[in-house]
This record gives C-alpha cells, structure tokens and sequence, in this order.
C-alpha cells in the first residue's frame, strides 16, 4: 500500500474517531441571536461566553445572527441551527409545538422578570387607556416582535380593543429606544416599551417625561433553547456552564460583558401568564403559527 493511501486511511479513522468521541469538534453547533428587538446583543458581547463554553463542553460553535424569529424557527426545523436567544415568548409557543427544550434562562439587571408597559408623556391629556382613541401609538416589529407587538395586542385584547379599528395609526419601529425617545419627545401619543428599557439608566432623562398608562404581568425574561431533538445531555451541559458563570469573578464579568447578571434553570411556573395571553390571542385568531 502506497504511504498516501495509508495516510489517507490513518486521516479516516482518526475523523471517525473524533466524530464518535467528540461530535461538537466535528460537527459546529450553530447558536443564533437575533439581528433585531430587546434581546439583540452583539456579537462581541457574546463572544466571551461562547469561548468559555467551547473550552468547558468541548464545542466548537458557530455564533450566527438572524434576521428574525421566522428565520430562527425554520433554522430549528431544517436543523440548520441548533441553540438560540429567543423572547419566552417564542419558547412557549415553539416547545407547545415540539420544536425546542430550555437550556437556561437570563437575569438581566437583576430581575429574572420584565413587564410590558404603555407610556405616555406625563403632561399629556391621556389619563386612561379610553382617551388614545383615534390617537396614534407605537409597537415594535408588526406580527415579528413578542414584547413589541403580540404580547400588547394581546394586552389590548384583553380590555376589548381592537388596535386595528381603536387607534387612528398604528406606528411599527424597530426599537423600543425609538418609541421611548418619540413619546418623551411629543412625537407620538403613546407607545408600548420593557421594563427593561424603562429602568435602565441612560434613558433616566427620557422616563422622567413619561406616565404608564398600562402594564402587563411579570413576563419571564429572554432564554436559552436548543432544538428539541438536540442531545438532552449537552444541553444540560451548557445549562450548568452558563448557571456556574455567577459563582466565580471572571464568571461575573462575562455576564456583565454580554448584558447578563446570570443564569438560571428554566421554571415552567414562571410561564403561567404567556400561558393566558396565548389564549386571548388564539380567541381572537391573532396568534402566530
């Protein structure tokens, strides 16, 4: 036998080896975080928990981004992608219909939750949520955003509006900074925005002009999931990595670094009230596929 022939046989078994042994050197597993909304970090942020996974589980990852969920969902359906950062939302609707598992879900300034809050300028006329009739409002991402747009609807839906026949012009932005900065500016009569972009503090000069006129229930913060017929073993695997993160000093500034103040184990208690408004959407057939 020629020695490239027998090299070439050496180079096969030690691929099959390693295939066997270590799929994640061999086969990437694609993490995708989305191109849009509140959850959008990037790519540099992440870079530093990406590396600590690859070095801890032994993967090899390749971090993606997506245009939107769509795109996230049919990446888990085609198996082209195989973990995402993804609005509970989603989560709740997907894992419903046997597409993902929960790997871990994130902390973020230090609350696990968030609310969905409609805001006004504090020195406008608009007291109740009956006086923006025929006034214009402000989602984010139309039939794209969870906390932008399907969860308000289903928040309007539930005192019996329609925003479609109730509001003279329904506005669609791409970022709840630009809803924020246009109510406090006068530019928009109301507008739905996060808790998480409410309190942070950058925007402290900007909440100080506004009043809420709605809020939502406690909605879990964004999570972690991973194809449903991904190895259940990596997954918890990565689950423990990133909930250990907390326990050491170089643990805490990479979560700080990504915007995190850590992770937990995913609880389906804390879905309950998604649970409630899934319905109300569904009732009125405004739920996403």
């Amino acid at each position: 036998m020629s020695i490239k022939g027998t090299f070439s046989k050496i180079l096969l078994a030690l691929s099959l080896f390693l295939f066997i042994c270590f799929p994640g050197f061999s086969v990437p597993v694609h993490v995708v975080v989305p191109a849009l909304g509140e959850g959008m970090l990037k790519l540099q942020q992440w870079t530093p928990i990406v590396e600590i996974l690859e070095d801890i589980c032994g993967l090899n990852i390749n971090l993606i981004v997506a245009r939107d969920n769509e795109v996230i969902k049919r990446g888990f359906q085609s198996k082209n992608y195989d973990m995402a950062f993804v609005d509970p939302f989603w989560y709740f609707l997907w894992e419903k219909n046997s597409l993902c598992q929960s790997v871990a879900q994130a902390e973020i300034e230090g609350s696990t939750f968030r609310r969905i809050m409609l805001v006004v300028h504090k020195d406008s006329i608009f007291r109740k949520l009956e006086d923006l009739k025929n006034k214009r409002i402000a989602f984010t991402l139309q039939n794209e955003s969870a906390a932008g747009f399907y969860l308000p609807l289903a928040m309007l839906l539930e005192k019996n509006i329609d925003p479609f026949s109730f509001f003279e012009e329904n506005i669609f932005s791409e970022t709840f900074q630009s809803i924020l900065k246009g109510v406090a500016y006068g530019k928009l009569d109301a507008g739905f925005i996060t808790s998480n972009i409410y309190n942070r503090k950058e925007y402290k000069n900007l909440t100080n002009s506004l009043r809420i006129l709605l809020v939502s229930t406690q909605i879990p913060q964004w999570i972690l999931v991973m194809r449903a017929d991904f190895d259940k073993e990596t997954a918890s695997k990565i689950g423990a990595v990133l909930i250990d993160l907390v326990h050491s000093d170089e643990g805490i500034k990479i979560l700080h670094k990504a915007g995190f103040t850590r992770f937990l184990p995913v609880s389906d208690k804390n879905f309950y009230q998604l649970g409630e408004y899934m319905e109300v959407l569904e009732e009125n057939h405004a739920a996403p596929e």
